[in-house]
């Protein structure tokens, strides 16, 4: 490795520049100190690239000379530099330059970069896309500007080199310069102008403080980060600026960590500056760091967010959005176009000018005056946290508006009726030139007033409630709201529901999903198995005939019992039946889907010669779904059936005869979701009901061969289905309803067919049957319900289908001598209504 133990000296003519250049891999040592200086247009250049390394291990000194390290893998290691008179130091495309205080350096000043220490000096730094180390980095007088760019990396701090990390935490330096900061220090005493552009997604530098004198600018963007430990950035001298985006033109934001000190403008100048130039309008953006000392805060463009910080400097936007949240501008803010906006805070003199807005979401005190000038707007938001009492800006001093525009955004949860206080000061001048309501609501409308230190709102309702409902009962829940006291929670509600959204809000308050528990409920006892399930096993008894006997091998003397022929009736029985019901409902109510599973048991026996009497037991479980109410229902269903029947022999067939009575109790359970009137509120309640009923049915069986058989039949049954009284709980939006009394009459033409089959050695019957119903009564389901506290209010169910079919197909196996399997499937198509039944059945005998 080549080595120079003296000192270097690169000195351009008039004629041409010096040059040194290490390239292609070479490695040089210079031991002694060296200086490059240039002649006017030919300075001196000094060139690391392609890989190679150059090691000055004594202080450098740069003057008006071009110090250009280059490529992947190039390296320049200095113990100290200076720049001075137009002197520029790049590091580029992957290279690295370190400043360090190595092991070989022997007078123990530390690794260094000092730029521009003559009056008129300038000097340039550009480090892209590559690594810097230093302990510090020093501009004098001159002008100087140092570059971070393209992903690009600068520690300073005295870990130099030792690791390539994206942030090292630079410290002060250890023995006799412990207490000084590893900082990176821009124009100590610096009078015309330096600047440090920062720039690049991935761009760091990291320091332990910066310390700013006069004329300085600090430009932070397109995503770069700069770095600051326990010092922070400390403005010192006049006219200096942290930049956020672009000095002219708006760029993407770059960020600042300074969490320990933030930013301090030391002394008295108002010159010192942060400005956010930025052109992220996402919202987004949030600068996070503290604010001391009386430096302005300028809001040129982007969406700012402030932390809640207290500003000593005056503040000043004239594009984009300044959101200062809750923070303290104490030193006083002047809008001149854009956007400031305030939660809560406080604020010193205020003058909103040119067009500007101003913005207020709780309140903010205001030390002064607060002045709207002509064309301006001032926007206030109003919700239910805010109180009607207190002013959403009140000054010390005068409130002046000289034709300004007020632009209120109503939320849901304003109190109708009640005076908002908006302004507020020792005396208020002016009045607004237009108000705006961007409320969303339906039923909202505004009136300003004045007093002499005040502007107030009150909001007021426009137009009735049952105006915007879409139903008839969503009207008659409408105009049942309106019988609540005003000041309740739930006309609160309904009145500040946004627009678009009272025909559905009061749909789902009128409760006709509870009707829809009721359709159900109807609709089961008209096609109920506690009828239909005894009806169908004891018309199988009455047409059983005789069984033969028991085959003997014995021709004479008497037979024992066994062996005579006895019915065929299989009087015990059980069977599962599951049920589903579908409601399509109309434009005005909802539909409804329903399963129903139950088990019933029951038995019949023979009285005299002609009759059979019998009772059943039976339970079942029905799940309601209301369709597009977020409501639902489970009934447990308890059941009683007492029946009868007889049949004579008429001419060649037989006529049958069934009569009977049930009684069912229901327990219901039911919920509503209430999330379609915008209420975080789930409804229940548990009430009853029962269904009472007595049925009929004659029949005529005629024989078509051995094997089939076929029997018209006419059905009659009455339905008495009566709901109890309810109370729901969980919410404002919870309803009573009256009790329900509920009357219908079926009639049912139909026909039955079967045919005896064997398989094997198994007999078995095959049974199909067509029919028609009709319903007469009360086919709609009606019910009364009310708020707490309101008037009661009629709501009306779908109507059930007044003409229905009924098709059945199923069979009977023969399982044992006295036990039969039955499977059976029964479906009801109805206009608009439709219904599927299946079920197992088993009977025996003993």
């Amino acid at each position: 490795m080549p080595r120079a133990t003296g000192d270097a000296t690169l000195t351009s003519t008039e004629t041409g520049p010096a040059t040194l250049t290490v390239t292609g891999g070479a490695t040089l040592t210079i031991e002694g100190a060296t200086t490059a200086t240039g002649a006017n247009g030919h300075p001196a250049l000094v060139e690391v690239e392609k890989g190679a390394k150059l090691d000055l291990q004594k202080p450098a000194s740069f003057e008006n000379a071009s110090i250009t390290v280059s490529g992947t893998g190039s390296k320049l290691d200095m113990k100290q530099a200076e720049l001075k008179n137009q002197a520029t130091l790049s590091v580029t495309k992957g290279a690295m330059l370190t400043l360090a205080a190595d092991a070989t350096a022997d007078d123990g000043n530390g690794g260094d970069l000092k730029m521009s220490s003559q009056e008129n000096d300038a000097s340039s730094v550009l480090v892209d896309g590559s690594t810097l180390y230093a302990t510090s980095l020093t501009s004098g007088p001159g002008m100087a500007s140092i570059t971070v760019q393209n992903g690009a990396k600068v520690v300073i701090g005295s870990s130099n080199g030792a690791t390539a990390s994206i942030s090292l935490n630079a410290k002060p330096q250890a023995a006799a310069a412990a207490a000084e900061p590893a900082a990176l220090n821009v124009n100590e005493v610096l009078k015309p102008k330096a600047s440090l552009l920062v720039t690049g997604q991935n761009s760091t530098l990291d320091a332990t403080g910066i310390t700013a004198g006069d004329k300085v600018n600090i430009t932070l963007q397109n995503g770069a980060k700069l770095e600051l430990g326990k010092y922070g950035l400390d403005f010192q001298g006049k006219d200096s600026k942290l930049i956020i985006g672009g000095e002219s033109a708006a760029a993407a934001p770059g960020f600042l960590d300074s969490s320990e000190k933030g930013v301090k403008f030391s002394g008295d100048d108002t010159q010192q500056a942060i400005v956010f130039n930025h052109s992220d309008n996402s919202g987004s953006y949030v600068f996070e760091p503290s604010i001391t000392g009386k430096g302005a805060v300028l809001q040129q463009a982007g969406y700012t967010v402030l932390n809640g910080q207290t500003l000593e400097g005056k503040t000043t936007v004239t594009g984009g959005t300044l959101d200062a949240r809750q923070s303290h501008l104490s030193g006083g803010a002047e809008v001149q176009g854009g956007l400031l906006s305030m939660s809560a805070g406080t604020l010193g003199n205020t003058f909103v000018t040119n067009n500007g807005q101003i913005k207020v979401h709780g309140p903010v005190a205001v030390t002064g005056t607060f002045s709207l000038a002509g064309g301006t707007t001032l926007g206030v938001t109003i919700d239910d946290q805010t109180d009607p009492a207190q002013a959403q800006v009140k000054a010390t001093g005068n409130v002046i508006v000289t034709g300004a525009n007020l632009h209120l955004d109503a939320k849901p949860g304003v109190k109708i009726g009640e005076a908002y206080t908006l302004l507020e000061g020792s005396s208020l001048t002016g009045t607004f030139k237009d108000t705006t309501i961007d409320s969303n609501m339906a039923y909202l409308t505004s009136k300003v007033g004045y007093t002499d230190k005040t502007a107030n709102v009150t909001f007021s309702q426009n137009g009735d409630l049952a105006s915007l409902a879409e139903t008839r009962n969503a009207a008659a829940a409408g105009r049942a709201l309106e019988t609540l006291p005003h000041d309740s929670e739930l006309y609160q509600h309904v009145l500040t529901l946004p627009k678009g959204t009272p025909g559905a809000a009061l749909q789902a308050l009128s409760g006709d999903s509870a009707l829809g528990m009721n359709a159900a409920l109807q609709t089961m006892a008209i096609s109920a198995p506690q009828i239909n399930v005894p009806m169908t096993i004891l018309h199988r008894n009455l047409t059983a005939g005789l069984r033969a006997g028991a085959p003997l091998a014995q021709g004479s003397g008497t037979y024992p019992a066994a062996a005579l022929p006895s019915s065929a009736a299989q009087p015990m029985w059980a069977e599962v039946v599951g049920n589903w019901q579908r409601d399509k409902g109309n434009a005005s109510n909802p539909g409804m889907r329903a399963s129903n599973y139950g088990l019933y048991i029951g038995a019949d026996h023979a009285i005299g010669k002609q009759w059979r009497l019998g009772a059943a037991v039976g339970y079942s479980n029905t799940h309601v779904n209301i369709n597009n109410r977020s409501a639902s229902g489970s009934i447990d269903n308890y059941s009683l059936s007492l029946y009868g029947g007889r049949g004579w022999d008429a001419g060649n067939g037989r006529l049958n005869l069934m009569l009977g009575t049930a009684y069912t109790w229901h327990d219901i359970g039911t919920s509503r979701n209430m999330a379609a009137a915008l209420l975080p509120e789930t409804l229940t309640a548990d009430y009853g009901a029962s269904t009472a009923q007595f049925f009929g049915e004659v029949g005529y069986l005629m024989p078509l061969s051995s094997k089939a058989s076929v029997e018209p039949y006419l059905g009659l049954s009455w339905n008495n289905l009566r709901t109890r009284a309810f109370d729901e709980s969980g919410g404002t939006a919870a309803l009573s309803g009256q009790a329900t009394n509920q009357h219908s009459l079926t009639t049912t033409l139909g026909l039955r067919t079967q045919w005896k089959y064997e398989l094997g050695k198994t007999q078995g019957v095959l049974r199909a049957g067509v029919g028609y119903r009709n319903l007469s009564g009360d086919l709609t389901s009606r019910g009364k319900v009310a708020f707490n506290g309101s008037q009661s209010f009629s709501i009306n169910g779908n109507a059930i289908a007044r003409s229905t079919g009924l098709v059945e197909i199923g069979t009977d196996l023969a399982v044992s001598r006295n036990g039969t399997l039955a499977l059976n499937y029964a479906g009801e198509f109805g206009e608009g209504n439709t219904q599927h039944t299946a079920k197992i059945q088993a009977r025996w005998a003993f």
